[in-house]
């Protein structure tokens, strides 16, 4: 008795919190390498440099020619600014040579018409890297 009232006891109960800790700090790395990577942690960079450029040309006077940013603030996104025609958002940023793990398009704002020519959407792999999702989608919604 007197073993499991001392410091035998004291020892069991610390390895006991040493095991549940351990078995936490794996289903805390499980959740960020699986989920956490593929949701919307896994946009957030994009969808942060898609705000800064959207903000820096938001005044810009021309909002009927395309407009490509490459290695944005050395972050290795390349963006594409399209016209929309909209009067509160003249232009809809996408990021041209990335997509997250899920493969979704990163743009914003996300449910815009855009303009594109299909001739410029053909020459786009011929002005630097471009992901075959984003082409396609690019392809998808150009106009001839």
């Amino acid at each position: 008795m007197r073993k499991l009232f001392g410091l035998e006891r004291y020892q069991a109960v610390g390895g006991i919190v040493v095991l549940l800790m351990g078995i936490a700090a794996v289903a805390i790395l499980y959740y960020w390498v699986s989920i956490a990577g593929h949701g919307e942690l896994g946009k957030k960079e994009g969808y942060s440099i898609l705000q800064s450029v959207e903000i820096e040309n938001r005044n810009d006077a021309d909002r009927t020619t395309p407009i490509i940013k490459r290695n944005v603030s050395n972050s290795g996104y390349d963006v594409i600014g399209l016209p929309t025609f909209d009067t509160k958002f003249p232009r809809t940023w996408i990021v041209l040579n990335k997509t997250p793990p899920n493969g979704k398009i990163l743009m914003l704002p996300a449910d815009l018409n855009f303009q594109i020519d299909c001739a410029y959407v053909a020459a786009l792999p011929t002005k630097g890297e471009i992901n075959p999702v984003v082409f396609s989608f690019l392809t998808g919604g150009c106009k001839r």
